[in-house]
């Protein structure tokens, strides 16, 4: 069994399948046309070769509009694509960095050319220190790792402060409100 995601399909109520007593409705150029019989809005949309589409049953007197039904499909599908597009931009990711209390100087260089290429997609940053064992007893070399990428990365701030947190400093950092 295949599982697909679906896409979001609309679905108009159009024409014949309409089945209310009286519709308000919108002429092609967007003009009222104002509270009509249904079978006089679908022979005003039948005149004008065109398509009588309910938009909304939600009013009080359900509204509906006189459109090309094809041209109007496509509009609303492509209006869903963007809002998708705008939705998926302005998510922000988070990238986590780990380092380690004995961490070589190109490694650590390495690191932090990460976080600066992370931090300038827009994402926030979760920098890591992990602590085995004895090392534990030495905490304060894994805040200078942390403060070290702070200043080395440059155009960076702490959005959470680094914590212990049993084993491990986290912190949170992201660009500068200034940069933005």
């Amino acid at each position: 069994m295949r599982n697909y995601k679906q896409r979001q399909q609309i679905e108009y109520v159009a024409n014949h399948d309409i089945r209310f007593r009286e519709v308000r409705v919108v002429g092609p150029d967007d003009e009222k046309l104002g509270v009509m019989p249904t079978d006089v809005a679908k022979q005003k949309a039948r005149n004008l070769d065109l398509d009588l589409v309910l938009v909304t049953d939600k009013a009080d007197i359900p509204v509906c509009r006189i459109v090309d039904l094809s041209k109007f499909l496509y509009q609303q599908k492509q209006a869903l694509k963007e809002q998708s597009r705008r939705q998926r931009q302005s998510k922000i990711e988070l990238k986590e960095v780990q380092f380690r209390p004995n961490i070589d100087v190109h490694d650590f260089n390495t690191k932090c050319k990460n976080v600066s290429r992370f931090i300038d997609k827009g994402a926030l940053v979760k920098l890591v220190v992990q602590f085995r064992g004895r090392e534990r007893s030495r905490t304060n070399i894994g805040f200078d790792i942390i403060n070290n990428v702070i200043d080395t990365v440059g155009n960076i701030e702490f959005d959470s402060k680094p914590q212990l947190n049993g084993n491990k400093i986290i912190a949170t950092v992201r660009i500068k409100k200034d940069n933005v």
